[in-house]
């Protein structure tokens, strides 16, 4: 059976998860033999004009073309396909995806319905006489929505675990109808009168596919407060991750959320009646919707296998019938076959992602998940191996990753005797084999592997002919440090032009010798003896500067290229472009990032301008000492912090600042900050000059020069509202430019293909 969509609703790069139900519906299909195309209405991006434009498109494909059944997904596309005056002959099939009165009205209503043949209706019709109307509710993939570990969700996403979260789901162009001050109304009734005091929002909007399955099992409760809806996928997706909800009398909830234990449905729209319910909700416990969505045939699978027999009916019998079949289906199971240039299906890639850490320590650790996270999102297959701990996200090839032991916690002889561990691990050759069989990559894109998964990785990758890039988060093809600074703490490029004994000499390791004796041994091996143009076919520098450090490497140059990271929640990000009443460093806490100048310059500057310095590590004892010493209340020390908390100081501050006396790479740090709205006073060093366009995204001064630094401050002290305004949004519009999902996926996915299609080897 040939079948063709047209719809106004459908995934793209910039709105990946817009009428993923759509695309979701038509996958289940094709597992059931269907033969599937779209005809797909960008109106979202290219405005209203689209439909218009698309109408002679569609006319010459229904032209060229014979089907079975003609789905339309959305009133107006119904509309665009009856004026293609295609549609005689015809055997044709509406879907409204919310309610009629928010599709174009009951009277446009009533005049498609007499041209379909079927119309579904997600929400059951109420004392509507007309015929060929069927209730059938959109599916949700259950093997994609499952219950998961809170507190692990709360932490992959950075939230805080003491909290309670109320998700709220919005639409990608914040519609009224979805009634977001009734949520806020709602949630502020819950502090006020139900003493909900650790109460926080958790509003989605145009969220990562395969992030919302964390966010929705990281909270506590799904508050829908709706005016107008069809059939809501977010509380089918609730209901599959055993999460309560509670909904305004919308749609098909009513029928959706009955015998659901913990859920609740109002009589009216009024917040005081939502607060109450969703006090009850909270207190709630054994909350087990999952089984009653399965009941309810609710399921993905069991949707298409109803669907599939309403398009047997319409284009095998003359359509008087006015129910929905019963629910069975002739078709065995088999992959859609078709070449059409209107298919959905696109070829995707199956992606091994390695590194040496599986959760969020450090910025390359992040940039690895992160990867893996918008390659999923995009329909790739991707795989993890990394070693384990117990910090670590689920993985489904969790049980292969390698132990892996601190050695900083072994006494000397013990450390002598793991030293060959370290610099070559003959678990991580076994089990990357046993991965990569069962697997079978496409690619392996490799972050940071030495110490870890030492170098036995690249044997391995090389022997079973997997095409390799990797991303260089560091210097480590040029310093056996890896990170250009020497014993004294200073920026060192003796290795550059002369001998990489240097690092044993000036002991360039916690001005430790075995450390950098071991340090020395580990750039011989990974560099010299497992040589890196043998191993990666693409190298991935993420600044400018980075790449223009390694221009002079003994590599073929043309396997270099620049790509910076991205920002996964800048989508969502709500930038505050107000300037604040302090100054933030957030961070870790290393002689390298230049706090101890930061301090110096407060010690001059007046007592009303504000520091407050976030992070942990080795210098967080001297820099208490020295605020308790210098009797520095302008600064305020606030140690470790995380998630929401940190992105409220950071939303809160005036500047962020990036003192950093090393070659920075691509700070995380001026991401964010830019991300949240916030300009960036930086070091004139390393990678951070590419990011800070002087005087438009904020400062920058001379390493370590803590009097320019003073005059920059007091630049930014003296900006104007009107000024600053202007910077802010300078600031947000660079990272919109820079750091989007779409602008990263889009070359590194053709970084990807250009690799698996026989790049360099």
């Amino acid at each position: 059976m040939r079948i063709l969509h047209i719809t106004n609703n459908f995934p793209t790069l910039n709105f990946p998860i817009f009428g993923i139900f759509i695309k979701e519906q038509i996958e289940s299909l094709n597992k059931l033999g269907a033969e599937n195309e779209v005809f797909f209405i960008n109106s979202r991006e290219e405005g209203k004009g689209a439909y218009l434009r698309s109408l002679w498109k569609l006319r010459r494909l229904l032209k060229q073309n014979s089907y079975d059944i003609i789905h339309c997904h959305h009133s107006f596309s119904g509309v665009i396909f009856l004026l293609s005056g295609r549609w005689f002959h015809t055997r044709r099939l509406l879907s409204y995806q919310s309610d009629p009165r928010n599709e174009g009205g009951r009277l446009l209503f009533r005049i498609l319905h007499i041209f379909f043949d079927r119309i579904i209706l997600k929400s059951k019709p109420k004392g509507d006489k007309l015929k060929r109307i069927v209730y059938l509710p959109n599916g949700v993939n259950t093997s994609f929505f499952v219950p998961m570990d809170k507190n692990q969700c709360r932490d992959k996403l950075g939230l805080d675990r003491s909290k309670r979260y109320i998700l709220f789901m919005d639409s990608y162009n914040r519609r009224p109808c979805k009634r977001i001050d009734r949520y806020s109304r709602t949630l502020s009734i819950l502090r006020l009168k139900y003493q909900y005091n650790d109460l926080e929002p958790l509003v989605l909007t145009n969220t990562a596919r395969n992030l919302i399955p964390a966010y929705i099992n990281a909270s506590d409760l799904h508050l829908l407060t709706s005016d107008f809806e069809g059939s809501p996928n977010s509380i089918k997706e609730c209901m599959a991750c055993n999460i309560p909800v509670v909904s305004t009398p919308v749609g098909n909830v009513s029928d959706m959320l009955s015998d659901v234990d913990g859920s609740h449905v109002a009589k009216s729209f009024s917040p005081y009646e939502l607060a109450e319910l969703a006090n009850r909700s909270l207190n709630a416990i054994n909350i087990n919707s999952r089984d009653t969505l399965a009941a309810k045939g609710l399921d993905i699978d069991a949707v298409a296998l109803r669907l599939l027999d309403l398009y047997k009916v319409i284009k095998e019998t003359s359509v008087t019938e006015d129910e929905l079949p019963p629910t069975k289906s002739n078709y065995d199971p088999s992959p859609a076959i078709t070449d059409s240039p209107h298919d959905i299906a696109k070829k995707s890639i199956k992606v091994l992602m390695i590194n040496n850490c599986h959760y969020r320590r450090g910025g390359a650790d992040v940039v690895y998940l992160n990867t893996g996270d918008l390659m999923e999102s995009r329909g790739h297959d991707v795989a993890y191996f990394s070693t384990k701990s117990q910090y670590n996200y689920p993985s489904h090839y969790s049980d292969y990753f390698i132990r892996d032991i601190d050695a900083l916690k072994l006494n000397f002889i013990e450390q002598l005797m793991f030293m060959p561990r370290k610099l070559y691990s003959w678990e991580a050759n076994r089990n990357l084999k046993k991965v990569i069989d069962h697997f079978e990559p496409d690619l392996a894109h490799v972050h940071l592997y030495k110490g870890g998964l030492t170098a036995a990785i690249l044997m391995v990758l090389r022997k079973k002919k997997i095409p390799t890039v990797i991303t260089l988060h560091d210097y480590s093809l040029l310093c056996p440090r890896n990170i250009m600074i020497d014993g004294a703490g200073k920026i060192c490029e003796r290795c550059l032009t002369a001998t990489r004994l240097n690092c044993i000499y000036h002991r360039c390791n916690r001005k430790n010798l075995y450390y950098s004796i071991v340090n020395y041994l580990e750039f011989v091996l990974n560099n010299d003896i497992f040589k890196p143009k043998n191993y990666f076919n693409r190298i991935i520098c993420v600044s400018k500067f980075n790449y223009l450090k390694h221009s002079s490497h003994p590599l073929f140059r043309d396997r270099f290229l620049h790509l910076y990271n991205f920002y996964p929640l800048l989508s969502q990000s709500n930038p505050n472009t107000e300037k604040g009443s302090y100054f933030l460093f957030y961070g870790r806490l290393a002689p390298e990032k230049g706090v101890m100048t930061l301090i110096n310059t407060w010690k001059r500057l007046g007592k009303e301008v504000k520091l407050k310095i976030i992070g942990e590590g080795v210098m967080s004892v001297p820099i208490k000492d020295e605020l308790k010493k210098s009797n520095l209340t302008n600064i305020e020390f606030l140690g470790f912090r995380k998630g929401d908390e940190l992105f409220g100081y950071i939303r809160k501050a005036s500047f962020i600042l990036v003192p950093s006396e090393w070659y920075e790479n691509n700070p995380l740090t001026i991401i964010e900050a830019y991300s949240s709205g916030k300009p960036v006073i930086g070091s004139n060093i390393g990678g951070i000059p590419e990011l800070i366009l002087e005087g438009r995204t904020g400062y920058l001064f001379s390493m370590g020069d803590s009097a320019e630094l003073e005059e920059k401050i007091n630049k930014a002290v003296n900006l104007s509202d009107k000024e600053y305004l202007a910077m802010s949004e300078t600031a947000y519009g660079f990272a919109c430019d820079k750091f989007s999902e779409k602008t990263h996926y889009h070359e590194l996915l053709n970084i990807y293909k250009e690799v698996v299609n026989g790049g360099t080897s």
